[in-house]
């Protein structure tokens, strides 16, 4: 991941991601909410990784949109 990219993730996304999942995340067992906020950071990491890799430009609020709504369906960061 470049500079740019990794810059993009800690101050934009991040903080889209940690206030999206805070206002309206459904709690399933035993869920820690902080725990869910990390797991859609790693996911975007992902995301955004492989849109680089790809040659895509992509928004910071495309990544964020996306990483949440794979944590809101049960994605976890480590695939299960």
């Amino acid at each position: 991941m470049s500079p740019q990219a990794g810059e993009m993730l800690v101050q934009e996304i991040a903080p889209r991601i940690r206030n999206s999942l805070a206002s309206s995340l459904p709690q399933v067992g035993a869920d820690d909410p902080a725990e869910l906020c990390q797991d859609g950071i790693a996911i975007a990491a992902t995301l955004l990784a492989s849109a680089e890799a790809r040659g895509k430009s992509i928004s910071a609020g495309n990544v964020a949109f996306y990483a949440t709504r794979l944590v809101r369906q049960g994605r976890r960061s480590t695939g299960q």
